[in-house]
């Protein structure tokens, strides 16, 4: 195919959520699609999240004085931010550009963004889930609790400031009757409608079915090695031989970055480790409970309830460590009235794709290759995201809209290459 053709066919590398997102939508647009796997689809920090879909108040981690309330404890294993130590010039390029970020007009800025973007969500889920897609949404909006009232009125302050989105503080004793599993211990809190959760393991799964149906190629357990182009056409070489097509997308999360080295491009990302597990309640929570003193959000999944929370910077970008499953357990207790807490299972753990200002990467990756996008660093976001960046990705490919114009993902901005420099 000439460089000037309309492509036919893409390679998507990385069958996570953002990769069958974006298969989706290129398929929706006629083209020829084949998604190559490492793993399994799901792998990597897609299937055991808390399964978060929100577009109102999605926001990059970097918000105004974390520095300053983290400092003391980003090196305690059992802080909710913790990073490994461990020195390395791509961790200090991420926290460079983290605390840069968090200046109160950029940290702004970028949320707006983030909102803006993903303003379309529930309506593209609701597309794929009539395509068969089941998402049996959890509406009822989030409860997030607080040891103090005041702490629950500032941050109702924030996110009123922030987002717009407008509630009331509430007692701990109407939170109670509201979900008789929380104790004492919480004071206030508030609710925020019109936030949705869903089961992420089992979306994918039926978005897997819905793109196999479709046509869609799905090639798990090969792992790609490289990717190149010409003028002609580009490829993906991978541990089963090399697959050719007119355009790639490289949506492999995290180990994107490995595989943009192979044409020169440098992205800053590095891995946030969340980890997750399963538990039982004597009474089952309406919905989703934030407990934001300490940074762990509690998901309803069926009969049980799916605790997740922390964030790791750490290199070992699949290491499991018990610690931050026990450390979890010792922070989210005091607040749950009751808990079987023998009763643990589906322990995971997710490498987060992270960018230092919280942006996600989205576009094609350098002047030399118009053929190979990039849809990765999505932070903790991707399930909110997933769906609007399919559709950016599958625009992007075919020119079909002016969702090409003015992308404020582009991964020049968010990149540094051999090619050309670096924003900052």
């Amino acid at each position: 195919m000439s460089s000037d053709a309309a492509p036919e066919s893409v390679v998507v590398v990385g069958g996570g959520l953002i990769g069958l997102c974006c298969a989706y939508f290129l398929r929706q647009q006629g083209l020829d699609v084949t998604v190559v796997e490492s793993n399994s689809v799901g792998s990597g920090s897609s299937r055991g999240n808390a399964g978060e879909i929100i577009p109102e108040i999605a926001a990059p981690l970097s918000t105004p004085g974390i520095v300053r309330d983290s400092l003391k404890s980003f090196l305690d294993p059992n802080s909710a931010l913790f990073v490994q130590p461990h020195f390395s010039f791509e961790l200090f390029r991420y926290l460079r550009r983290f605390v840069l970020s968090t200046r109160p007009t950029v940290f702004e800025k970028s949320a707006a963004q983030l909102r803006d973007f993903a303003q379309d969500s529930f309506d593209l889920f609701k597309q794929i889930e009539s395509e068969g897609s089941g998402l049996n949404a959890n509406t009822e909006g989030f409860l997030f609790v607080f040891d103090t009232a005041a702490a629950a009125e500032k941050s109702l302050r924030m996110q009123t400031s922030t987002t717009g989105v407008e509630a009331e503080v509430i007692t701990g004793n109407r939170i109670r009757r509201m979900e008789p599993n929380l104790s004492a211990k919480i004071a206030a809190g508030y609710v925020l409608k019109n936030q949705w959760t869903i089961d992420p393991g089992r979306f994918i799964d039926e978005l897997t079915k819905t793109l196999r149906a479709a046509s869609v190629s799905i090639i798990e357990s090969t792992r790609a090695t490289s990717i190149g182009m010409n003028d002609q056409s580009a490829w993906v070489r991978t541990t089963d031989g090399t697959f050719d097509a007119d355009n790639i997308v490289v949506a492999a999360g995290v180990w994107s970055r490995d595989l943009c080295r192979t044409l020169g491009v440098d992205l800053d990302l590095v891995p946030g480790k969340g980890y997750s597990f399963n538990v039982d309640l004597p009474h089952p929570f309406v919905r989703t409970i934030q407990f934001a003193d300490v940074h762990v959000v509690a998901t309803p999944m069926g009969d049980n309830v799916r605790i997740a929370g922390t964030m790791e910077l750490d290199r070992r970008r699949e290491h499991f460590s018990p610690g931050r499953i026990r450390s979890i357990i010792a922070a989210v207790d005091p607040y749950l009235a009751e808990v079987d807490w023998q009763s643990i299972r589906n322990e995971w753990v997710g490498p987060r794709p992270m960018t230092g200002d919280g942006m996600p990467i989205i576009g094609r990756i350098g002047p030399d290759t118009s053929r190979v996008m990039v849809a990765t660093g999505h932070n903790m976001h991707g399930l909110t995201l997933g769906p609007v960046t399919g559709r950016l990705v599958a625009h992007l490919v075919t020119e079909s809209s002016a969702l090409s114009d003015a992308n404020p993902f582009d991964p020049a901005i968010n990149g540094r290459s051999k090619r050309w420099s670096h924003r900052l």
